[in-house]
C-alpha cells in the first residue's frame, strides 16, 4: 500500500491518476473516494467524495490493511492511502 502525502498547495504526492482513488484513515475511520482538491483548499472537511458502495469498499479495505499495514489503525493523525487498484475497480458511483 503506498502512503500519499498531501501538500499545502493541494497537490498529492505521489500524484493521483484522474480516476485514482484515495483512503484516509483517522483514528480507526475510514473514508475512501476521489479527492477533491478545491475542497481541500477551502478547508472544508468533505474533500474526499465516496462511491455509493463506499460500505463494501471499506469493508475490504480494512482486510488489506490489516494484513499489510495494522499499526495504522492505531495512530492519531490522518493518514493518506493510494487506494489499491483491486478495490477501486469495484467502486459503483451513485447516480
Amino acid at each position: 500500500m503506498t502512503i500519499l502525502n498531501i501538500q499545502r498547495d493541494g497537490s498529492v504526492n505521489p500524484p493521483l491518476n484522474p480516476d485514482g482513488l484515495m483512503v484516509k484513515i483517522l483514528n480507526g475511520n475510514l473514508q475512501i473516494g476521489k479527492f477533491e482538491r478545491e475542497s481541500y483548499l477551502k478547508e472544508s472537511e468533505n474533500y474526499i467524495t465516496e462511491p455509493g458502495n463506499a460500505r463494501e469498499l471499506k469493508n475490504e479495505l480494512i482486510k488489506l490493511i490489516n494484513a499489510s499495514m495494522p499499526e495504522l489503525f492505531s495512530r492519531h493523525y490522518v493518514v493518506y492511502l493510494l487506494c489499491p487498484q483491486v478495490i477501486s475497480a469495484k467502486v459503483k458511483w451513485k447516480q
